[in-house]
């Protein structure tokens, strides 16, 4: 996920484990992938939960793995 300078979520893409791929904007959500609009909890935290395995990216990876998702919003 893309945050702003709040830690609000601005882009967001989910690789699941199966490969497929969905992503979200603030215009277009998509089938199962919705942006959030309260602060994420930190990096930490969020992988104290096993199901998880978060790691911070630059923006250029980013910007890689957006463009590997197309967008199929309410599909």
């Amino acid at each position: 996920m893309e945050l702003d300078d709040a830690g609000v979520e601005t882009r967001k893409g989910h690789i699941y484990p199966d490969g497929h791929r969905e992503r979200a904007d603030a215009i277009l959500p998509d089938k199962d992938t919705q942006l959030c609009y309260e602060p994420t909890p930190p990096l930490e935290e969020i992988n104290s939960d096993p199901q998880f395995e978060g790691c911070w990216i630059t923006q250029e990876e980013f910007e890689e793995e957006w463009k590997k998702t197309p967008q199929q919003a309410g599909q």
